[in-house]
């Protein structure tokens, strides 16, 4: 991937997560097997030493799936139809306004008092 013109590909958020995602996807699809991830700072160190190949399959095949969900999410023409797909991704409330957050120019602020945003992930990788 080095030598690419990455300027278009992390324009936004939502393009730079699409790159991203999209560029861990071919990894993980070009790599059947659990390929070894060595600590940069600790080369003997093996990041995926607590994975069996069942482990490894199962979360490539789900990212796999994930991924798909970002790049329609992002491809799609209509924003009714953009938004459903990220709450496929994210949740029923992904794009509703809470309590105690302002957007300003598409930028939010948490209002003095409202209290943390919590977001509870769900686990559907989970077996």
């Amino acid at each position: 991937m080095s030598g690419e013109d990455d300027g278009d590909n992390f324009k936004s958020l939502p393009e730079a997560l699409k790159t991203v995602s999209n560029r861990i996807n071919h990894f993980l699809q070009r790599n059947l097997a659990v390929p070894r991830i060595a600590n940069p700072i600790l080369p003997e160190e093996d990041f995926t030493r607590h994975w069996d190949q069942t482990k490894y399959s199962h979360f490539r095949n789900l990212f796999n799936v994930y991924n798909d969900k970002v790049n329609e999410a992002i491809d799609a023409i209509e924003h009714d139809d953009s938004v459903e797909k990220w709450r496929q991704l994210f949740g029923a409330n992904f794009g509703k306004k809470r309590a105690g957050i302002e957007n300003f120019s598409g930028r939010q602020r948490v209002v003095a008092g409202a209290g943390p945003v919590v977001v509870t992930p769900k686990k559907p990788y989970a077996q």
